[in-house]
């Protein structure tokens, strides 16, 4: 391995190998590349097959799709009526 710098404080021991990790993918639900070695070695214990229930119908993935935007509404609401309070508040009590 090459080493771009000489730094005074380094012994050379490795604290954290960062070799074997790829760029992590929202669809698997892990860490680990679709092209990695562990990935493929986890695929081929699998049978590399998904079976039918482990894909969601179109009704699941909407009520998904529902259930998260209604979650994201609620959090936006729950900001815009703070910020509303604060407005009001500092319009009311503190500026006067």
């Amino acid at each position: 391995m090459k080493r771009s710098r000489q730094y005074a404080d380094d012994d050379g021991r490795v604290i954290a190998d960062m070799s074997g990790i790829g760029r992590p993918s929202l669809m698997r639900g892990g860490a680990v590349s679709a092209g990695s070695p562990r990935a493929r070695d986890a695929d081929a214990r699998e049978g590399a097959q998904k079976k039918p229930e482990d894909v969601p119908t179109a009704r699941e993935m909407r009520k998904l799709i529902v259930g998260a935007l209604g979650a994201t509404m609620l959090v936006g609401a729950v900001f815009l009526i703070g910020a509303a309070l604060f407005l009001l508040f500092c319009t009311q009590v503190w500026f006067r």
